[in-house]
């Protein structure tokens, strides 16, 4: 299994040194610099990756170190896919390892490892967090799980869309391990207090995340996100009216107000961006403080939600539809590549100065992105697999056990929020979605191997 790891990160290297240009994400690429190089502090995304790039970045002064480092964390997240598929699944190690030697490919992957973001390192600590949950679901030791629980605070901390997965860890993983001990001991009422305890130590530490967060920002109130509500509202905008103000604010006031078209799918980025926008309105005509505003954004949001179910998937279908309209689709891919994003002059010149990398410099169609925008087949693939799982759990409900659930469970999450709570069709998005179809494959092999029509009792430690 270490060779397999050194081939990977030879493979990363090499294909850095052939095609490793750093490239940029305005002004995701930007934030996080900034917050590197002068300390600033976000209120509309973590402040853990900026604080990174000072010793994988600043530090060195060269943004080529970076793309290094995080071409080597994607060759362990790749290599975490024949680890797992070795000692969860049983595959055999040369199916393993082909399994992760086509993960180290994937085109998502090799595209954020030159880009100044988050998505490879939480990829990176998420293939650490399926892995150690996983292992904790076959020997269900307090250790693993302490650990499950705080992998997953560090884990929102780099990247809060992960949120939804760490929470049902919160919460599913204490009851499995108190299951397991219940039917096992007779001493019932000393489990059940370990229980809460376990429930008490998950939230301690996302109640922790969401402190430290309040104190770096230095807002009175502990949160996990301060635009939350803002981006929801944008992602649901055709579906709000009046009606969904809450009394007392002039919601068909502030609806006229509003310039981008609220009934436009297409516009609903620029809800949040554009100086008329139902962002900018809410806080020009309602109440100018941001963190009450975005508090009174995702009241809206949440009653839109409520009121209009139907409207709901509706739009999810049509978001959903937007990956399969191939203009399109070439366009947000275009997108991710920061292609269509506008760079400060001032901040560029001295990130050239600082890094020696001008990031606004064309790259052309080079290999890695040429890659990138052929692989459109694989994304559909990657989109449409969950719509097979609810199937093939049923198909095989007498043969699924705790790995494969937990897997479906967060393909479904993914799924969910690909479609639900974004503004458009995003490509990169779709990453660990792509890193858990590997996971499925072995899933897969798994479930039509079993002679058995009961799961397998899993192995259970004493810890």
């Amino acid at each position: 299994m270490a060779a397999l790891l050194a081939v990977l990160i030879a493979l990363k290297c090499a294909l850095v040194i052939v095609d490793g240009n750093p490239s940029a994400f305005m002004g995701d690429t930007g934030a996080y610099l900034y917050t590197a190089l002068h300390g600033y502090l976000p209120h509309d995304r973590g402040f853990f990756y900026g604080f990174l790039l000072r010793p994988l970045a600043i530090w060195p002064h060269s943004l080529r170190f970076l793309v290094f480092a995080q071409a080597a964390m994607s060759a362990v997240s790749a290599w975490l896919i024949a680890v797992n598929l070795t000692r969860v699944f049983a595959i055999p190690f040369r199916w393993a390892a082909l399994a992760s030697s086509l993960c180290a490919l994937e085109p998502l992957q090799l595209l954020s490892e030159r880009y100044i973001m988050t998505d490879t390192t939480a990829l990176f600590v998420f293939a650490i967090l399926v892995t150690t949950t996983l292992s904790f679901i076959q020997q269900r030791t307090g250790i693993r799980l302490a650990l499950v629980l705080f992998i997953g605070a560090v884990l929102i901390g780099i990247r809060i869309s992960y949120l939804p997965l760490v929470l049902l860890n919160s919460v599913v993983l204490p009851i499995l391990w108190y299951r397991r001990r219940f039917v096992l001991s007779k001493q019932r009422l000393r489990l059940t207090a370990a229980l809460l305890l376990w429930f008490g130590l998950g939230q301690l530490f996302l109640y922790g995340y969401r402190r430290l967060n309040a104190a770096v920002l230095e807002v009175a109130t502990p949160e996990y996100f301060y635009t939350d509500g803002f981006i929801l509202l944008a992602d649901v905008a055709p579906l709000v009216t009046a009606a969904d103000f809450p009394d007392g604010v002039p919601g068909r006031k502030v609806l006229r107000e509003v310039e981008p078209s609220l009934t436009d799918p297409e516009l609903r980025e620029a809800q949040i961006f554009a100086p008329n926008g139902l962002r900018e309105t809410i806080r020009r005509m309602v109440v100018d403080d941001e963190y009450q505003a975005n508090r009174l954004a995702k009241r809206i949001a949440l009653s839109a939600i409520r009121n209009h179910p139907l409207s709901l998937a509706r739009l999810a279908i049509h978001t959903w539809t937007e990956f399969f309209d191939i203009p399109q689709l070439q366009a947000f891919l275009l997108l991710d590549e920061g292609g269509i994003r506008a760079t400060d002059q001032a901040f560029r010149e001295e990130i050239r100065q600082s890094l020696g990398t001008d990031l606004a410099a064309p790259s052309g169609n080079n290999l890695i992105r040429i890659w990138h925008r052929a692989a459109i087949p694989w994304y559909w693939f990657v989109l449409a697999m969950p719509l097979g799982i609810p199937f093939l759990l049923l198909g095989f409900r007498r043969r699924i056990d705790a790995p494969v659930a937990l897997i479906g469970c967060y393909s479904m999450i993914f799924f969910a929020q690909n479609i639900l709570f974004v503004t458009h069709a995003i490509p990169r998005y779709l990453m660990g979605p792509a890193w858990l179809t590997f996971l499925w494959f072995g899933a897969f092999l798994s479930l039509i191997s079993r002679t058995t029509d009961a799961p397998a009792d899993l192995p259970e430690s004493g810890g």
